[in-house]
């Protein structure tokens, strides 16, 4: 069981999209402040995509590329596996790929 707090706040228009968030998660654990603290900031135009982020205490950053019918993202990232805030990190890739990816509004 864990309690989440977060939000965000996302603009979307023809030439330009970003979106900004923030969350605390878990609030019930008893870990150091700084673990429960994650932000995050995105920004696009029509074919790329930037993502920078802060999550428990380290940096993180990707892309990605939409040319439909793909979209590919890629990211780095750390992770704590000691017991302390920034006290032993582990490095990480993440990569999505989405084939035929689309919405329909009604």
């Amino acid at each position: 069981m864990s309690v989440n707090l977060g939000s965000t706040f996302r603009f979307n228009s023809t030439l330009l999209d970003f979106a900004l968030s923030a969350d605390l998660h878990p609030l019930n654990k008893d870990i150091d402040f700084g673990r429960k603290v994650h932000l995050g900031a995105e920004v696009g135009v029509p074919l790329l995509r930037g993502m920078i982020g802060f999550s428990g205490g380290y940096m993180s950053y990707g892309v990605g590329v939409k040319v439909w019918p793909f979209q590919i993202m890629a990211g780095f990232y750390s992770v704590e596996i000691g017991g302390k805030f920034q006290g032993f990190a582990s490095d990480r890739i993440v990569a999505e790929i989405k084939l035929f990816d689309f919405a329909i509004d009604l």
